[in-house]
């Protein structure tokens, strides 16, 4: 079931992180090496190992079909990651708004007028 994340909840690990402490290790390999295997610039790799860059698509692309996960895996970890850090924003100033119905005060537009191709 979907649980929303709140400020109190322990912060998820970044995907560099996890690449970096969990990943390269168990398979033996430098990051030079998984760089060069994913097609990536060593300082892309790097500035994600160092958690200063965010997942995009095409990196998950090539993390989730070399590692196997699948690139949903990395975007998703991305996204539990960013949403977490906002969550730690204060965002008071922004109001609910009411999604009850209000007369339009615009004319309507008289369908019949409407030419379709």
């Amino acid at each position: 079931m979907y649980r929303s994340l709140s400020s109190t909840d322990a912060a998820p690990l970044h995907p560099g992180e996890i690449l970096r402490v969990d990943m390269l290790p168990y398979l033996s390999m430098t990051p030079g090496e998984l760089a060069a295997h994913l097609g990536l610039p060593r300082a892309v790799l790097d500035r994600l190992l160092a958690e200063r860059i965010s997942i995009t698509p095409d990196i998950a692309q090539r993390l989730g079909r070399a590692l196997g996960q699948g690139a949903h895996y990395w975007l998703a970890l991305q996204m539990q990651y960013d949403l977490w850090q906002v969550t730690q924003t204060d965002f008071e100033h922004v109001r609910p708004l009411s999604w009850e119905r209000r007369p339009r005060n615009r004319a309507r537009r008289d369908v019949t007028s409407v030419r379709y191709l």
